[in-house]
């Protein structure tokens, strides 16, 4: 989907072999799926293996490690530093988002004030975290408007509370949020690349510590809540209220 100076070759259905006639092959897979060392090592033989997001990743397994995040373990960081060096790329830098997220400018703080509190899961939100987060949420404010964002893929969504506004999940309301409720991913990478204050909602004791690490990266322009535990409908109800309160904070967030 990306412009390249060289030919290539989107092989997403399938492994290739080691007789693939290319010189580079971009690996970016879940770690379920991901293959074993030895395949990787006999890969090399063949030709250079870029691995992404791969941080069990070792240097005889991949000629190029990149980490698209800046929310890996400090420990995890410094022993690939030590791995692989200069092919190890880690960071801001290396965050990758789509074409239509970076050619959407952001939304001036000015003229996002007044705008929804946007609630987000994700393209197919398979664990049904929408609604969830929604309820634990509560009702909001009189004549405060707020908009749920139902995942494209979903094959079936539990109903919504009839207080909330379901839309088609589109990136321009995303940008226009004035504060987004999300599960920790890939869309808050989006709301730090659009100035949008977030809360990160984990949805597992991994995701909780990288959203931690995240909002410690970002100086808390993005915030970690946690899992949800006995308490959290109203602490998470009270955080969003609070936040709506403060304007210059969401500002500073901005």
């Amino acid at each position: 989907e990306f412009v390249a100076p060289f030919p290539c070759l989107l092989a997403s259905h399938r492994w290739p072999s080691c007789s693939t006639d290319c010189e580079v092959l971009v690996v970016d897979v879940p770690p379920a799926l991901a293959a074993s060392r030895w395949w990787y090592a006999r890969l090399r033989k063949h030709m250079r293996v870029v691995r992404v997001d791969a941080p069990d990743a070792t240097p005889e397994t991949c000629d190029l490690l990149l980490a698209p995040g800046a929310h890996w373990s400090p420990d995890t960081v410094a022993a690939l530093q030590t791995a692989f060096g200069k092919r190890f790329l880690y960071g801001w830098d290396y965050v990758l988002l789509e074409q239509d997220v970076v050619e959407m400018p952001r939304v001036p703080s000015a003229d996002r004030g007044d705008r929804p509190v946007v609630f987000a899961a994700g393209g197919s939100d398979p664990r049904h975290l929408l609604p969830q987060m929604l309820a634990w949420a509560g009702p909001p404010p009189p004549a405060q408007p707020w908009v749920a964002l139902v995942p494209q893929y979903s094959v079936t969504l539990p109903p919504l509370p009839s207080w909330v506004e379901p839309r088609v999940f589109s990136r321009d309301l995303l940008r226009h949020a004035a504060l987004l409720v999300t599960t920790f991913g890939v869309t808050c990478y989006e709301a730090l690349y659009w100035g949008i204050p977030a809360f990160m909602v984990a949805s597992s004791p991994s995701t909780a510590e990288d959203a931690v690490r995240l909002m410690r990266a970002s100086r808390g322009a993005v915030r970690a809540v946690g899992l949800p535990e006995p308490d959290f409908p109203d602490s998470l109800r009270t955080l969003i209220h609070s936040l709506m309160e403060q304007r210059a904070e969401r500002q500073r967030m901005q």
